[in-house]
C-alpha cells in the first residue's frame, strides 16, 4: 500500500496497514540517511584533496620565486664580474698596446705631498666640530626668534597695564587696533599674553642652544685658528696636485691609468660627463693619498674604516663614483 493512497473505503486504515507504512517510511530514511553519509563522505575527500592541491601550489609558488630570486641574484653577480673582467681586460690591452706608455703615478705621493695630506687630516678632523656657514646662520636666526619673543612679550605687558589703567579710568576710546575696550581689552591681552608664553620652554632652550654652540665655535676657531688656514691651505694644494696629475694623464696618451683606477672610472670620461668624472677620479685619489691607501685592486680600500671624519670621506668619495662603477 502507497502511503500516498487513501485509506480503504468505508473506514480507516487499518494497524496492520499503519505498521507497513511506518517501517516503509523508516526503511527509506535509512537509506536517504546512507545517502546523505556517502555524499559528505565524498565532499569531505573533495575538500581535503582540494586543500592538499592548494598547499602544493602555495609551497610551488613560493619554491618557484625562491628560485627566481636566487637565479636573478646570479645573474646579477655574473653581469658584475662580467663587467669588471672587461675593464682588466681593457686595461691589459691597452697596456700591451701601448708599449712605450708608462702608468700614472696618481697616488704616489711625493714628500711634500705626504706633509700636505697629515695636515689636511689634521683640518678635518677639526672641521668635523665647528659649525658650517649653514648651521651658524641657522642658530643665528633661532637667538633672534627668542630676541623677537621677548620683546613681543615686554609689549604685551605694557599694554595689559596701560588698558587696565584705562579701564579703570573709564576710558573707552577704541584703541589703535580697533580691538575691544576697558575691561574686555584687558582679558583679551591677557589671554594673547598667556597663548604667546606657551613658546616660552622651546624657544629659550633653542637660543640657550645656539647661543653656546656658537660660542664653542668661536673658541675653536680662536685657539686653532692658525693650525685650521694651515691646514685649509695644504689640503687645498694637495687637490691641486692630485687634479694636474689627472689631467696630465687624461693629455698625455702614452700616461695609463693604473688598475684600481680603471676598474672604477674607466680609460677616459664618458661622453658628456668630463667634470662630473673629474670630481670623482679627484675625490677618490685625494682619499688614498690622503689615508695612505694602497689597495691595488679596491680602488677605496677594504670598507673597515672606524675613524668618523675618514668613514665621511670615503662615502663621500663613494658616492661620486657609484654613477661610473660597474661593479
Amino acid at each position: 500500500m502507497n502511503y500516498y493512497e487513501e485509506a480503504p473505503a468505508g473506514g480507516y486504515a487499518s494497524a496492520r496497514d499503519l505498521a507497513r507504512l511506518d517501517s516503509r517510511v523508516s526503511s527509506e530514511i535509512r537509506d536517504l540517511e546512507e545517502q546523505v553519509s556517502t555524499v559528505s563522505s565524498s565532499v569531505s575527500g573533495v575538500e581535503e584533496t582540494t586543500f592538499r592541491l592548494s598547499a602544493d601550489v602555495d609551497e610551488l609558488k613560493e619554491t618557484t620565486a625562491d628560485e627566481i630570486a636566487d637565479l636573478t641574484s646570479t645573474v646579477e653577480r655574473q653581469d658584475a664580474l662580467i663587467g669588471r673582467l672587461v675593464r682588466q681586460f681593457a686595461w691589459l690591452e691597452q697596456h700591451a698596446t701601448f708599449t712605450t706608455g708608462r702608468a700614472a703615478k696618481l697616488d704616489q705621493a711625493t714628500p711634500p705631498m705626504k706633509r700636505w695630506a697629515t695636515a689636511a687630516r689634521t683640518y678635518e678632523a677639526m672641521v668635523s666640530q665647528l659649525l658650517t656657514e649653514s648651521q651658524i646662520e641657522q642658530r643665528r636666526r633661532e637667538i633672534k626668534a627668542w630676541e623677537a619673543w621677548l620683546a613681543k612679550q615686554d609689549n604685551l605687558e605694557t599694554e595689559v597695564i596701560a588698558a587696565a589703567k584705562a579701564a579703570l579710568r573709564g576710558v573707552s576710546a577704541v584703541p589703535a587696533d580697533g580691538g575691544p575696550v576697558g575691561r574686555a581689552r584687558v582679558e583679551s591681552l591677557a589671554k594673547e599674553k598667556a597663548t604667546h608664553a606657551r613658546n616660552r620652554s622651546w624657544l629659550e632652550s633653542q637660543a640657550r642652544q645656539a647661543r653656546t654652540a656658537i660660542a664653542d665655535h668661536e673658541a675653536l676657531m680662536k685657539q686653532f685658528g692658525s693650525t685650521l688656514t694651515t691646514g685649509k691651505t695644504a689640503r687645498t694644494k694637495l687637490t691641486a696636485e692630485v687634479r694636474t696629475r689627472i689631467e696630465s694623464m687624461l693629455a698625455e696618451p702614452d700616461e695609463l691609468p693604473p688598475l684600481w683606477f680603471s676598474l672604477t672610472l674607466g680609460q677616459r670620461p664618458p661622453a658628456g660627463q668630463r667634470a662630473a668624472w673629474l670630481a670623482a677620479a679627484e675625490a677618490l685619489v685625494l682619499y688614498r693619498v690622503m689615508y695612505d691607501v694602497n689597495h691595488q685592486v679596491n680602488a677605496l680600500g677594504p670598507d673597515t674604516v672606524t675613524d668618523a671624519v675618514q668613514k665621511r670621506l670615503r662615502n663621500r668619495a663613494a658616492g661620486l663614483l657609484k654613477q661610473f662603477a660597474t661593479t
